[in-house]
């Protein structure tokens, strides 16, 4: 993980600041509210089990079968991609979201599309594990409009088997953003027989509530992505996991929602 973090003002000519993506998404419907343009940044310090991007895991350019993925681009950029959709954003209240892989991984490069937007009244959605250094969080997060926080598990143990890494540094960092106002939504990809138990689920509910955290989005289990990690020539280690019990799904967020009163949406 990397520490050093410079502070904005010391980030000379923003928008030259070069990034390490694997695509740009135009006319998303998801991942924060109206039409947006989703910017997916490579290199993730997690390492999850059911990731359904593994493309975006490591930090370099790759093959994937017969296509190259990843590519560097600077800022500007990205923000002049972005700029082709400043009338829908206007009319559908969009904007741009950072997704990954992990944008806290390239702290600059984060940073400076996030300032270039809010130059331009953007509205910017960051999607995040949260697992970075508090300072370094900060200086990326500080002028988004929305934060998108994946939480997988509340149980430590569980959380280093499924993604590799403590959940720590996750949790304490969702707190101080929550103290800090954020509009912060949890989200918890939803995969059967690791994190799906109604305990987990009420668990996180709980501390969403005692957190200040209002809402979350239960992203259930996909297999979409599986093809790419024969593609990618590794191993894929989630076949046995059947599709979510969508129905079962609403009803423990209805009864979740009840108990807590976090507001929880089911995609």
């Amino acid at each position: 993980m990397r520490y050093n973090c410079k502070k904005s003002d010391e980030l000379k000519d923003i928008a030259s600041i070069a990034g390490l993506i694997y695509n740009i998404q135009r006319y998303s419907l998801h991942d924060g509210p109206g039409i947006r343009t989703l910017i997916f940044l490579k290199g993730c310090p997690l390492n999850c089990l059911w990731c359904a991007n593994p493309e975006s895991q490591r930090p370099a350019i790759e093959h994937m079968g017969n296509d190259v993925v990843g590519k560097y681009v600077t800022a500007k950029e990205v923000i002049d991609i972005a700029k082709r959709d400043m009338a829908f954003y206007n009319r559908s209240g969009g904007g741009i979201t950072l997704s990954g892989g992990e944008p806290l991984k390239q702290y600059e490069f984060s940073k400076a599309v996030i300032s270039e937007a809010k130059r331009l009244n953007i509205n910017v959605a960051v999607e995040t594990s949260g697992y970075q250094k508090w300072d370094c969080l900060w200086e990326v997060l500080e002028e988004t409009d929305i934060v998108l926080y994946d939480i997988k598990t509340m149980d430590a143990k569980q959380h280093m088997e499924f993604t590799g890494v403590s959940n720590k540094l996750i949790l304490d960092n969702a707190k101080r953003l929550s103290r800090l106002n954020k509009n912060l939504i949890v989200r918890i990809p939803i995969i059967p027989e690791l994190n799906d138990s109604f305990v987990n689920l009420s668990k996180t509910a709980r501390f969403c509530k005692e957190t200040g955290i209002k809402e979350m989005h239960f992203l259930p289990y996909h297999q979409l992505g599986v093809h790419k990690y024969q593609r990618l020539n590794r191993e894929y280690k989630l076949n046995h996991v059947k599709p979510v019990n969508k129905e079962k799904l609403i009803d423990d967020a209805g009864k979740i929602h009840d108990k807590y009163g976090v507001v929880i949406t089911v995609y």
